[in-house]
């Protein structure tokens, strides 16, 4: 009976820490996309660049900005980002 549960919370344990790896190794890879996706826009086409968690990649959305005002965005949030990670894309952006 104690095997059978050390042998459960073993598994559960490896689960959970391979599903984490595989996890942060797609949400580093969005990050990258989106900093490739900006230096491929021209120079100065970009006049607003939104920065940080799901807060601003689910409520902010460039083109109806540019719509309704004419203002260009890009948008390089995503889900979880930490504030080092924002401070990076920024200046990388910036360059």
């Amino acid at each position: 009976m104690l095997r059978k549960i050390g042998t459960s919370i073993l598994f559960l344990l490896v689960f959970l820490f391979t599903f984490q790896c595989v996890n942060d190794l797609l949400f580093t890879k969005t990050e990258v996309n989106a900093a490739k996706d900006l230096r491929m826009e021209k120079e100065n086409t970009i006049d607003v660049l939104f920065l940080g968690t799901s807060h601003i990649y689910c409520g902010v959305n460039p083109l109806r900005i540019w719509e309704q005002t004419g203002v260009t965005g890009f948008n390089l949030s995503s889900n979880r980002q930490p504030l080092w990670t924002s401070t990076l894309l920024l200046k990388d952006a910036l360059r």
